[in-house]
């Protein structure tokens, strides 16, 4: 997994990745684009509506045990 989140972190298009390993994710939302900016984010489908998710994905976890997200 490691191998791909560094492809992945270093390629220059656009990626959709879909995953339940926290690790990964996390590992996905700390890269940034060569400019150094940021090149990722968690986007969640509910209710036939997209949203974005500040955060990283343990925070995702908390909200949805809550019930809040």
């Amino acid at each position: 997994m490691a191998a791909l989140a560094r492809a992945i972190s270093t390629f220059e298009g656009a990626v959709v990745a879909v995953s339940h390993d926290e690790a990964f994710v996390n590992s996905l939302l700390g890269s940034t684009t060569p400019e150094g900016g940021k090149n990722t984010a968690i986007y969640t489908l509910a209710h036939q509506k997209i949203q974005r998710f500040e955060g990283n994905f343990r925070d995702y976890k908390k909200q949805i045990m809550k019930g809040l997200h």
